[in-house]
């Protein structure tokens, strides 16, 4: 298990690579941040703007006045992403010196 890393890997990372968003070697985070902002955040806004819920009165709080749902997905995932590139280096020393 020499070459183990939390970063680089998954089926996630994997598919991120068949769509050429990351390269092969690191840091690929801020291609990773955009891209899954976008995949999660997008289709998300494009619902909401279909059903009528983006912003309005139908529901007690629209979805672009949401600051949670911005919190979570807009600061918590690019966080998540750049908290893999502190933690990535010292477990991949551990597994080396196992």
């Amino acid at each position: 298990m020499k070459n183990f890393s939390v970063v680089v890997g998954g089926p996630v990372y994997d598919l991120l690579l068949r769509f050429h968003l990351v390269r092969q070697t690191l840091p690929n985070v801020w291609r990773r941040i955009v891209a899954l902002m976008v995949v999660i955040w997008l289709p998300l806004l494009l619902l909401s703007l279909k059903e009528g819920l983006a912003f309005g009165h139908k529901v007690r709080i629209p979805f672009l006045c949401d600051l949670a749902m911005y919190g979570t997905f807009l600061l918590g995932l690019p966080l998540l992403l750049l908290a893999g590139l502190v933690i990535d280096p010292p477990i991949r020393r551990s597994f080396v010196l196992a």
